[in-house]
């Protein structure tokens, strides 16, 4: 938000700053811890993983390497419900609700507003008078070069002006003043605000000219302009030694390492083989890093036919976590949907799926296996169980047509009707459970029929309650 000059800032100190540094970390960096919020209208629907976020991360250090400044993750992502799109004001409300002490707090949310229009984010000076907790920076998490754009904020988060700042006079294009104008900076060209125009790519061709009628000759590739997000990529070195000069006066409370506890599910079985109506029985290991203060977690299980989505999900389960436990071998039989054709699908085993604690890392909370479906072994029509004792019964129909119409009908020996269930065939094999708990004890006659074929078939099975 640039809103405000530094009240403090002193040039004189700020270059006694510089020439006492310049020789004296060499390529030693100080760590700086990040928390990275994502904030969610619709809670499930996130987007950017863990991994995402690293790789953009990895791209900001890039940015910022020639400055005493690395950044980390300080755990996990924290997955947040939140709104459709932020002012300063919500946006504060929504960092009152969430922010991790003594890291620099970033959101990444649908949409930021200023008045009404969007804009890529916003963050604060390191002197805005407002509290430590206080401070954060919001990004629209669908910008162009989500780097570049975290690189920009984290620049004005670091004490950086754009370099078409306007607040302390303009800054003249022969850099006369550049000490006390502009950006106060004098290795940042002179800059008229790029967002009006004269970009050609990311080259500059405009033609306009200052005070002095001097041609300006910004460079659209400065983190701190207003130039197109594909171009901005760099700093210079007063900036850097700016923002250096910010890290150790202002931000020197941002944390050099964390420490959060952490899930690990794994499994020696990386694959399985059934039969769509068998249930799978898998065994995970879970691994418990750290103080954990809960006495029992979820474990979601999904299923998917592809590899890259999570799926649906098909069993919840709670587990127990004894105090002080650091490894837990657990044991699952999970009902596999019986109407699964032959296939192979992907089911993954997720610990803690509503972010209950927050982790050094979420990542190692999924574990995936492949499930082949085979079904070679079934008749081509079946019922099962029979007899029928848990009020189910599965239907397995093999049938080359792939979309027909298809009624189930229950008969009982005296030829009365009892259930009647409509469906729709959509794939050559064909599963159904159907609910018989009304049915009384005895043998009963389950008829498939293809209206459109003109047939029918039929099979006997018993009820038989436990």
């Amino acid at each position: 938000m640039e809103s405000s000059l530094d009240p403090n800032f002193d040039h004189s100190i700020f270059q006694h700053f510089v020439h006492n540094h310049s020789n004296k970390k060499g390529n030693i960096t100080d760590p700086v811890a990040i928390t990275f919020h994502i904030a969610e209208a619709i809670q499930g629907e996130y987007g950017l993983s863990q991994d995402i976020l690293q790789s953009e991360l990895n791209a900001v250090n890039n940015h910022f390497s020639n400055t005493d400044i690395e950044f980390f993750m300080c755990g996990a992502p924290r997955q947040i419900s939140g709104e459709q799109s932020y002012t300063t004001r919500n946006a504060d409300e929504l960092n009152a609700r969430n922010h991790i002490a003594n890291t620099i707090n970033i959101y990444l949310v649908n949409d930021v507003m200023a008045d009404v229009f969007g804009i890529g984010g916003f963050a604060f000076f390191p002197w805005d008078p407002r509290d430590n907790l206080q401070k954060y920076i919001m990004i629209d998490r669908g910008t162009p070069n989500l780097a570049g754009v975290l690189s920009h904020e984290i620049g004005h988060f670091y004490g950086l002006y754009h370099t078409h700042t306007t607040l302390n006079g303009l800054e003249l294009v022969n850099r006369s003043n550049c000490e006390f104008r502009g950006d106060l900076l004098c290795d940042t060209e002179a800059d008229y605000n790029l967002a009006l125009g004269g970009i050609d790519g990311c080259k500059y061709v405009g033609e306009v000219k200052d005070s002095n009628g001097d041609f300006y000759m910004p460079n659209p590739k400065n983190m701190m302009s207003y130039s197109s997000h594909r171009c901005i990529s760099e700093f210079t070195l007063d900036q850097s030694n700016r923002m250096n000069f910010y890290h150790t006066r202002d931000l020197s409370y941002l944390k050099s390492e964390c420490s959060f506890p952490d899930f690990l599910i794994s499994s020696a079985e990386p694959s399985k083989s059934i039969r769509a109506d068998e249930d799978i029985k898998i065994k995970y290991s879970l691994d418990l890093d750290g103080d954990i203060d809960l006495e029992e977690i979820e474990v979601y299980f999904w299923l998917s036919d592809d590899e890259a989505e999570l799926g649906t999900i098909i069993q919840k389960e709670t587990i127990s976590l004894p105090p002080g436990s650091t490894s837990l071998d657990l044991d699952f039989n999970i009902d596999f949907p019986i109407n699964r054709s032959t296939n192979t699908y992907f089911l993954t085993a997720q610990v803690d799926p509503e972010f209950k604690v927050l982790e050094q890392e979420e990542g190692n909370n999924l574990h995936t296996i492949s499930v082949t479906v085979d079904n070679s072994a079934l008749e081509d029509q079946v019922v099962f169980a029979n007899p029928v004792s848990n009020n189910i019964l599965k239907i397995f129909l093999r049938d080359k047509s792939t979309k027909t119409e298809l009624n189930f009908y229950i008969w009982d020996h005296l030829g009365r009707l009892h259930k009647q269930v409509d469906v729709f065939k959509n794939r050559e094999e064909y599963f159904e459970e159907i609910d018989v708990s009304s049915l009384a004890d005895g043998l009963y006659i389950l008829e498939a029929h293809f209206p459109d074929k003109g047939r029918s078939e039929s099979f006997n099975f018993y009820k038989q309650s436990l």
